[in-house]
C-alpha cells in the first residue's frame, strides 16, 4: 500500500472516529430531563396550573393566583398571528395542539425550569417547560416539539448544555421541520395532525 493511499484510510479511519465520538457524546443522555441533574445552570421554579396555551411555544399559568404568560426559552414555533401575514405561519395550528393535548396528558399542570434569561423583551416569563407522560414520567415540551418538527431551536441566550442536547436532536430530524411546514401548504390541517406521532 502506497504512503497515499495509507494517508487517505487513516483520514477515513479517523474522521469515522471523531463522528462516533460526537454521536455518543450527543446521545450521552437519553432526554433533556436528564440533563437537568447535572447542568448547574438549570433550576426548578416549581409547578403550576396552566391557564390557557397562547401557541406553540407560549403559555399563561396561575402563580399565586396570578395570570402569567411563560414563553418556552428553548424553542421557536411557527407564530399564529404573524406580523407580517394575515394567515397563520405552516404547523402553527399544530404545534399549538400538540402543547394542548401534552398539557391535557399532564392534568392541566407543568413543571418549569429557568435556564438563563428570566424574561424577553415582551416580559413574558422563560423556562424550560416540562409535563407529565401517561405514567407519571416527566419529559420537557421543548425536546417533543423539536422531535415532531413542530419547533426550531430557539437562540435567546441559555446554557450549552441545553443548547447542544436540543440541536442534537433537531440534528436527529434534520429536514422535518421544513418538510412539514412544506407539506401544510397542499394538504388540510386536520390531515396533517392526524399523521403526528403523539407519544409522550
Amino acid at each position: 500500500m502506497s504512503n497515499k493511499h495509507i494517508y487517505i484510510f487513516s483520514a477515513v479511519v479517523f474522521s469515522f472516529s471523531v463522528c462516533f465520538l460526537l454521536s455518543a457524546e450527543e446521545n450521552k443522555y437519553r432526554s433533556l430531563v436528564e440533563t437537568f441533574t447535572v447542568n448547574p445552570a438549570v433550576t426548578r421554579w416549581g409547578e403550576f396550573e396552566v391557564i390557557s396555551v397562547t401557541d406553540g411555544d407560549t403559555i399563561r399559568i396561575n402563580n399565586n393566583g396570578v395570570s402569567v404568560p411563560v414563553r418556552f426559552v428553548a424553542v421557536n414555533a411557527p407564530e399564529l398571528r404573524p406580523k407580517t401575514q394575515k394567515t397563520p405561519e405552516p404547523l402553527a395550528k399544530e404545534a399549538k395542539a400538540f402543547v394542548e393535548k401534552a398539557i391535557a396528558v399532564s392534568k392541566n399542570r407543568v413543571i418549569l425550569y429557568r435556564d438563563g434569561r428570566l424574561q424577553d423583551r415582551y416580559k413574558r416569563e422563560l423556562a424550560l417547560v416540562c409535563v407529565l407522560d401517561e405514567n407519571g414520567q416527566e419529559r420537557s415540551l421543548d425536546e417533543m416539539l423539536v422531535q415532531q418538527g413542530l419547533a426550531k431551536v430557539e437562540n435567546y441566550p441559555y446554557s450549552k448544555m441545553t443548547k447542544d442536547y436540543l440541536l442534537a436532536v433537531e440534528k436527529d430530524g434534520k429536514g422535518k421541520f421544513q418538510k412539514k411546514r412544506r407539506g401544510t401548504m397542499t394538504m388540510g390541517y386536520h390531515s396533517t395532525l392526524d399523521r403526528l406521532s403523539f407519544r409522550l
